[in-house]
This record gives structure tokens, sequence and C-alpha cells, in this order.
């Protein structure tokens, strides 16, 4: 998955971000869930979710092919959740993705009722790059400045790091993707990753203007090598205009002065895209 990144930024078309700003979330993480995961001080290992249908899925093949990067998702034909190579399916903007290489040495945790998730090694040690990501429909966004905010904690990590980015790729059921090839339209790739043993912090990161074209929004967080990442309240939140400089277009302005965003509309008002 590293290496996808790389290729992506190789061929990067137009970069659109904003620097990384601190800022902390509304409420703090609580003391624990039903299920005793301790968020307070530095977290516990991962542990899956009780009745989590994707902890059924059979990963008999991440095993057998340890390089290739792959991803749960449901397949269209019978319904139900299998493993597959990773071909970025669109999802709805709620669902968490879980993708990358090695997937049957790691454990995950999507809770449903708001409490932290996680992603952690089954060993101390991992060759494997996996990562929880929201994918969905970027066009509802075209013209925006978004954030993502969230609390993180590490125990163990080798390399966690997070992205928010918008490609010109659509996901097309069996159509095969070779990774690199999207073009990113607009991306934010923070440099600075996190290692070790960090007790709850918060994050937050701001990109923007999206630009109109894009197929598909991705934001998430990576964990290579071993160790556990747990996030808490994780929220991608359209920024205030009284946050953004009266200077910048955004929004409808944004969508009205671009000459892509003419193009792609084609002199039809917002062609769809969320008013503001």
């Amino acid at each position: 998955m590293g290496r996808r990144i790389g290729a992506i930024v190789a061929c990067l078309a137009l970069i659109v971000a904003a620097p990384i700003m601190a800022q902390v979330p509304t409420a703090a993480p609580p003391v624990s869930d039903s299920d005793e995961v301790v968020v307070r001080g530095y977290p516990p290992h991962c542990h899956p979710r009780p009745g989590d249908p994707q902890d059924d899925v059979d990963l008999g093949a991440a095993a057998a092919a340890p390089q290739r990067q792959q991803v749960i998702r449901t397949d269209p034909a019978s319904g139900q959740l299998g493993l597959f190579p990773d071909d970025y399916p669109s999802t709805p903007p709620e669902v968490w993705q879980r993708s990358g290489t090695r997937m049957n040495e790691y454990v995950f945790r999507v809770p449903a009722d708001g409490t932290p998730l996680c992603i952690g090694s089954r060993d101390r040690l991992s060759a494997g790059v996996v990562q929880l990501r929201r994918a969905f429909e970027a066009r509802p966004y075209w013209g925006r400045v978004m954030r993502f905010t969230a609390y993180v904690a590490t125990r163990h990590a080798v390399r966690v790091s997070f992205w928010i980015a918008s490609g010109t790729g659509q996901y097309r059921v069996g159509r095969k993707v070779k990774l690199g090839s999207n073009i990113i339209m607009s991306g934010h790739f923070p440099p600075e990753p996190i290692r070790g043993d960090h007790a709850w912090m918060p994050v937050s990161y701001t990109i923007g203007p999206f630009s109109c074209g894009g197929a598909q929004i991705s934001y998430g967080v990576t964990l290579e090598g071993g160790g556990d990442v747990w996030l808490y309240q994780p929220r991608f939140e359209e920024v205030p205009d009284s946050e953004i400089s009266r200077h910048q277009p955004h929004g409808r302005a944004f969508r009205n002065r671009d000459p892509l965003c003419r193009h792609f509309l084609n002199g039809a008002g917002d062609g769809g895209a969320a008013a503001g």
C-alpha cells in the first residue's frame, strides 16, 4: 500500500491542500465502553467486536498472496461479504472499509455504537500494511473545503499515517484496477507518521476546495507493520465560512468560477452538487 501511495503521487495532477491544523474534537474520549476498552492513557491491544460479520470472512487468500492488496466488500453476485483484490469500491460515507496486505495478520474493530475503532497486529511485528478507510462519491463535495478530525492513540505502532484524497478513478464491478493508475485531483498526505506509544491526542487535516471531476473521496488511517492504532470520534465535516479566507473561492463561488467545474457541470447550475 505504501508503494501504491507513492505511485499515486508520481502521477499527481493537482494538489490542493491546506496546512495541518490541530483542532480538539468537541467531546473527550470516554473512560471505557461495554467491552472494557480503556481509552484514557495508552490503549490496549485491539480486539474484535463480538458479532462483527466482517470477522467471519475467510482471509485465506490474504495468507496465500501476502503481497496482494485486498479489500473486504460485498460480492455483487451473491450479496455475501468476501475478500477481493482491492478495486476501491465506493460505499456509503459512514462505512469503514478494511483493506491492505497480509490482512490475516491483523485484527479490526469497528463498533456500531460510536465507541473507539482500531487496527492491531496479531503478533508484535508484521510485514503487512492495512487500513480502515471511508471511500464514497465525490460529486456532492465539489468545491467544498472539508476537515477530518479525530482522536488517535497508538501502542507499539511501527508506523501510523492518515490521508485524504479525491481521485478520478471510477469503480465498476468486475473491473481490474491497476494500482497507482488513478489520478489524484486533490490530496493531503501528512509527511510525519506516528510511531510507538501515544496517549490520546487530537488530529485534524483540512483540504479543499475539492476539484470538480473527482469521482471518489477517500480518507482513513493506515497501520504499517506491527502494533495497534485506535481512533475515536472520526469526523469529516465542512469547514465553516468564518474559518475560510474571503479571498479563497469555495462552494458555489468556486464551482461557478472554476473552468473544470463549468465543464463538468455544463451550465446546469450545481448539477447535483451540494449547495454552499
